[in-house]
């Protein structure tokens, strides 16, 4: 075999291995971020004080917005509650400035009220 050949030969198989690892390390990043969604994915399910919907928890997050009743509202009147609970509790408004913390809270509490809501509620 020439030296030619041998370095050819050399260099392909070189090339070979190299786009082998290239696959095989693209198959691990991508089985980690599976897992990593995964992960995410549990996390967000759990993550909500409202996650698991019950008449109480339900109740609870009506009252968050400021509605009345045992049946989740209508889409519109709905967001129009949402709308207005978090304008009064939203951080950056002035009559919030001095209670920075305390307004976070409820406004997360009330954006968590809505996204529970709003699965149920009727169009």
């Amino acid at each position: 075999m020439k030296e030619s050949d041998r370095m050819y030969e050399e260099q392909r198989r070189r090339r070979f291995e190299e786009e082998r690892r290239r696959n095989e390390e693209a198959r691990r990043r991508a089985e980690q971020r599976q897992r990593q969604n995964e992960q995410w994915e549990q996390q967000r399910r759990y993550q909500s004080p409202f996650a698991f919907p019950s008449s109480s928890s339900s109740r609870a997050a009506l009252a968050t917005l400021g509605l009345t009743g045992d049946r989740v509202p209508p889409m519109a009147e709905l967001k129009a509650a949402y709308r207005a609970a978090a304008m009064r509790s939203h951080p950056d408004r002035p009559q919030n400035r001095n209670r920075q913390r305390e307004a976070t809270a409820e406004f997360q509490r009330v954006k968590q009220a809505f996204d529970l809501l709003a699965q149920n509620a009727t169009p």
